[in-house]
């Protein structure tokens, strides 16, 4: 990977679809909810972390996410304890 790959920033978009038989949407939100307000004080180099619920499916989420770094600040936001909990 090269310098500019591992500092330029990007953003993420990523679907997920809620298992529904597990837990509801509304709780994977409250989720996601908690992990955006730790990004938004903990992951300065977290620019954007917003969830939408798809109106034709409710059971799918779309996440957009953005990076100021690049790789470096993705490996950054992976590595937070609270990562693991989403």
């Amino acid at each position: 990977m090269s310098d500019s790959e591992t500092t330029n920033p990007f953003s993420v978009l990523i679907e997920y679809q809620v298992r529904t038989e597990n837990n509801s949407v509304g709780e994977w939100l409250d989720v996601w909810n908690d992990r955006g307000e730790d990004a938004r004080v903990g992951e300065p180099e977290t620019d954007a972390y917003v969830a939408a619920v798809n109106l034709a499916d409710e059971s799918n989420v779309l996440v957009f996410e953005r990076y100021a770094n690049g790789q470096s600040s993705l490996d950054s936001h992976i590595d937070r304890p609270a990562h693991g909990e989403l």
